[in-house]
């Protein structure tokens, strides 16, 4: 029980430490999906056909990844993609995860503003196919690539022989402990909603 008091303080005392920064990601989020969502809906009418296609293919790309609707492949599917976002800031001075982070903002904003482009409901699409479990997904995912950015700036600071000994052991362990007591409970939650509620609030409302 000790061992675990300690591992939850150093937990907590990561997250706090970073917090100015898991903010300016949730930014970094919300301005990427606002982007993707404008970028489609201000696309000329003879860019359809592709945005079509490029929707189509990153639709396929996702649903592949995950065997069924059931909520343990859609969470471990989750805890991948987060996870490759998180080791992403081993590669040192790119930032790696903060493009990817954007990448996916853009995507969360494409798909409603394609659906309404084609006559759908956007904010059906965010409020009942989204939301549920974006709740905890989105934090999740954001939470899991900043803890790539703190590596990859340690990894930078250690390169160049501006941090501390054993700093950047102390920093990656710390947020290996954070992803696996915060991030991981997050995708749980989201990954049961998503199996599990989600798809009975899309049958019952629908994005039309």
């Amino acid at each position: 029980m000790e061992f675990m008091k300690k591992i939850l303080h150093r937990v907590g005392n990561f997250m706090r430490e970073y917090a100015k920064l898991f903010l300016i990601m949730f930014g970094v989020m919300i301005l990427s999906t606002v982007l993707g969502y404008v970028m489609i809906i201000a696309a000329p009418e003879s860019w359809m056909n592709q945005i079509r296609e490029w929707v189509g293919e990153i639709r396929e790309s996702i649903i592949g990844s995950v065997s069924s609707v059931e909520w343990f492949p859609i969470f471990m599917h989750n805890v991948q993609a987060t996870l490759r976002g998180f080791v992403l800031g081993l590669v040192p001075f790119l930032y790696l995860p903060f493009f990817a982070l954007v990448l996916n903002g853009l995507i969360l904003g494409v798909f409603p503003a394609y659906m309404s482009r084609m006559g759908m409901s956007a904010w059906k699409m965010y409020v009942f196919g989204i939301l549920p479990h974006g709740i905890f997904e989105i934090p999740a995912l954001v939470i899991g690539f900043t803890f790539g950015m703190i590596v990859c700036r340690k990894i930078n600071l250690s390169i160049r022989k501006k941090a501390g000994k054993g700093e950047f052991t102390d920093t990656a362990l710390s947020a290996f402990l954070s992803f696996f007591f915060i991030v991981v409970p997050l995708l749980l939650a989201a990954g049961l909603i998503e199996g599990l509620v989600t798809p009975l609030i899309i049958n019952k409302f629908g994005f039309y």
